[in-house]
């Protein structure tokens, strides 16, 4: 198994940014992660997704459809950079017989964890 769960990340308020800053690093990474996987004859590739690839969720909080991810309309590009890595999964998978997981991760939580509002992942900060 080859897990990758990196992410280019700095808190609730880089996840709303909607900017190219933060899609490009995301999809690079991702792109060089799961090529390194195949270029290391790993058998198994496993994606760390998120939440955030469901639309926008302030009205309904915590109720999340999966046929609302699919087609997908993420309000920000680290949601879209997330959506890019499972279709790049996908695409391994297709192309080169990789077996490739996707697992969409919520509130994760780490030791260390900073919980002042602007960085909080755990607890929203608005």
């Amino acid at each position: 198994m080859y897990p990758h769960l990196a992410s280019a990340v700095g808190g609730v308020q880089y996840i709303k940014a909607r900017n190219v800053d933060n899609l490009t690093p995301s999809v690079l990474m991702n792109t060089n992660m799961v090529e390194a996987a195949r270029n290391s004859g790993a058998e198994r590739f496993l994606f760390t997704s998120s939440a955030c690839v469901y639309p926008d969720q302030n009205e309904s909080l915590n109720r999340f459809k999966e046929i609302e991810a699919c087609p997908a309309n993420p309000p920000t590009t680290y949601a879209w950079a997330k959506v890019f890595g499972e279709l790049l999964c996908k695409a391994y998978h297709n192309d080169y017989g990789m077996k490739t997981s996707v697992a969409r991760i919520f509130n994760a939580y780490g030791e260390g964890e900073n919980l002042e509002p602007v960085w909080s992942h755990v607890i929203p900060s608005d």
